[in-house]
């Protein structure tokens, strides 16, 4: 869990918060926190430096446990303001430790390295590799791991993207057990790589896609995974994109926003406000069928108030066919059972995560509202059960909770990693 203030840094100096999980959940009192002022990481925390704006997990070194990788995409460095590092936690029996900080090859000064993260193991090989978009080259690099906790070496995507890289997924789209990479650019493009045991292949399948958040998983439950694209600003209330798997990348465009029978919330329309759906998304398997389901943020939704940013989140199920629009949830603070009142700009479900933390085979979902009680934040625990989602016995933490900063605006809860 991301919060964009540091305890001596100042604001957006960044910290992260790891909560490890158990038969029960979550725990706040197992937890880590991380900041550039932390014993043994690299760096000194300072404002704006974004620490944690990104993050992605994989075992990188092939030693069977998932390392942690940290963008800080703002940092200045010796190439100038704004050049960014990229921080990466070594996993280990006992939790993350060993820390190692590296820069863009050719950095330069508003290059931004680090500002979007994903992971994926390209050539089956048992080590991830870290797929790191931004960056002075404005290109896409590939790290590639040593056996031994240390830096990188680098290969640029086959082809440089046309402009600066906005964000990137990685996983296997084709089901053949090579991790593929999609990235989508600054000029609305969405370009997929497909890996293999040489590394990833050409370009391909380039098509036009403004998306403010990528998720991948399998909806259909074919072995692929499929591509779900949040398009928070796309329209007037925002909308997802839905990309199915297949042997030779991606079919099957599929768009539902909050006008799509059976999507539940408030007519996007109506007093000319933006409820955001789709600002942030996540797929995880809730009710432990064979099918991954899709958890939507809706930060600015209204629920029948005159003011935004009380926010929510909608559930969506995966079927055979993809993503089912019938039988939907629609959680939000007025839901009974989720702690705590609506706040105007509380931007409930401005963040949202689906991860199996008990072992049970069944995604629990993670909602964060970066603006909850002035800016303080906070998550929202709730349980993966066969009926879905629960919301009996959700639990909220605070950054009080867990120790993390609270001066100045904390904002806990921006950023949660899947």
């Amino acid at each position: 869990m991301k919060s964009r203030s540091g305890p001596n840094g100042g604001v957006a100096a960044g910290h992260i918060t790891v909560l490890y999980g158990s038969k029960s959940g979550l725990r706040k009192d197992r937890r880590q926190s991380l900041n550039q002022d932390s014993p043994g990481v690299p760096g000194v925390s300072r404002a704006y430096i974004n620490f944690g704006v990104s993050t992605a997990a994989g075992d990188f070194n092939g030693d069977h446990f998932a390392d942690l990788a940290v963008g800080a995409f703002t940092e200045r460095t010796p190439a100038g303001v704004d050049a960014g590092t990229i921080t990466v936690f070594y996993g280990s029996a006992k939790g993350l430790g060993r820390a190692i900080a590296f820069t863009e090859p050719n950095a330069g000064a508003y290059g931004h390295w680090g500002a979007h993260l994903a992971a994926t193991d390209i050539n089956r090989d048992g080590r991830a590799e870290l797929v790191i978009g931004g960056g002075a080259e404005a290109a896409t690099h590939i790290g590639w791991f040593p056996s031994q906790p240390g830096r990188p070496a680098y290969t640029v995507l086959p082809e440089p993207q046309y402009y600066y890289s906005m964000d990137v997924v990685a996983g296997d789209i084709t089901g053949d057990g090579y991790g593929d990479v999609i990235v989508t650019n600054a000029g609305e493009k969405m370009a997929v790589y497909l890996g293999g045991p040489n590394g990833l292949g050409p370009r391909q399948q380039e098509q036009y896609l403004a998306a403010t958040s990528l998720a991948l998983g399998d909806i259909n439950g074919d072995g692929r995974a499929d591509l779900v694209a949040g398009q928070g600003t796309w329209g007037r209330g925002g909308a997802i994109k839905v990309f199915l798997g297949a042997p030779k990348g991606l079919q099957t465009r599929l768009t539902i926003t909050q006008n799509t029978p059976g999507v539940p919330g408030q007519d996007p329309g109506r007093g000319g406000f933006s409820d955001e759906f789709g600002a942030d998304a996540a797929v995880g398997n809730v009710n432990g069928d064979r099918y991954a389901d899709v958890a939507i943020g809706v930060p600015e939704s209204h629920i029948g108030r005159k003011l935004g940013g009380y926010g929510a989140v909608v559930i969506l199920k995966g079927g055979p066919k993809g993503l089912i629009t019938s039988g939907a949830q629609y959680i939000h603070k007025d839901t009974k059972g989720v702690p705590g009142t609506p706040q105007s700009g509380g931007r409930f479900g401005g963040a949202v995560s689906l991860v199996d933390h008990n072992r049970d085979g069944k995604a629990d979902l993670v909602v964060g509202g970066w603006g909850e009680n002035h800016s303080m934040g906070g998550i929202w625990l709730f349980t993966g059960t066969k009926a879905g989602v629960s919301t009996t016995g959700t639990r909220f933490i605070s950054p009080r909770d867990v120790a993390a900063p609270l001066k100045p605006n904390p904002e806990f809860g921006f950023r949660l990693s899947n």
